[in-house]
């Protein structure tokens, strides 16, 4: 759930917050100075020894430090891919709890 900052210039890393709920296999990218995280699994959740991907995204705010629940994807996405580009966010591709 921990969420670190690295600066390159003083080669240190340090502690900015909390995920909101653990997760892993989600994606992470950055947007107008907020993070976005992006769907992935909960790492206790899981169907028939398989694990459920999530459709949950939320945002962080560099400035504020502070999460914000942002409406959920069509689909629940893990292994996908994402990018920023001119003000929007693409994800692309990845697994669905059916494997596909």
């Amino acid at each position: 759930k921990l969420v670190l900052l690295y600066d390159p210039a003083s080669n240190q890393w340090s502690k900015i917050g909390l995920m909101p709920k653990p997760r892993h296999h989600h994606r992470t990218v950055y947007l107008n100075d907020f993070l976005y995280l992006i769907g992935g699994c909960h790492p206790e959740l899981t169907k028939e020894g398989k694990m459920i991907p999530l459709k949950s995204c939320f945002s962080f705010n560099l400035t504020t430090k502070e999460w914000k629940k942002l409406p959920e994807m069509r689909n629940a996405r893990m292994y996908h891919g994402v990018a920023a580009l001119k003000g929007n966010i693409y994800v692309v591709g990845g697994k669905r709890e059916n494997d596909k």
